[in-house]
């Protein structure tokens, strides 16, 4: 709409001020506003692949805490039944750090 007055802008004016530059100020306002929208868009794209980045990784979390992590278990204790204590208790201490390595990852990535 702004737009199309400046370009109808000269038909409404009959005697214009020396001093008078509203057609360039028009003119600059609209470029203000197109490159607004145009930055509304990417920050928009962004949020939304942000929130597709914190989905997968959250999907990839539930999948390692639900089925990766107790068939890595079990698979432990069907392989090492025969193994010692410390040997096991090393096992578990280096699960842990997986989980707390793929806990620490999502909260990195969360989108606020």
């Amino acid at each position: 709409a702004a737009q199309e007055f400046l370009q109808e802008y000269p038909a409404f004016i009959q005697q214009r001020h020396p001093l008078d530059n509203f057609a360039e100020r028009l003119s600059k306002k609209i470029n203000t506003l197109h490159t607004l929208q145009a930055s509304n868009d990417i920050a928009i794209t962004q949020m939304q692949l942000a929130e597709q980045l914190s989905f997968t990784l959250l999907d990839r979390f539930k999948e390692a805490q639900q089925v990766l992590i107790p068939a890595w278990q079990y698979h432990l204790k069907q392989s090492m039944q025969g193994n010692s204590v410390a040997e096991l208790q090393k096992l578990d201490h280096s699960r842990e750090i997986l989980m707390n390595t793929l806990k620490k990852s999502l909260e990195k990535n969360r989108v606020e």
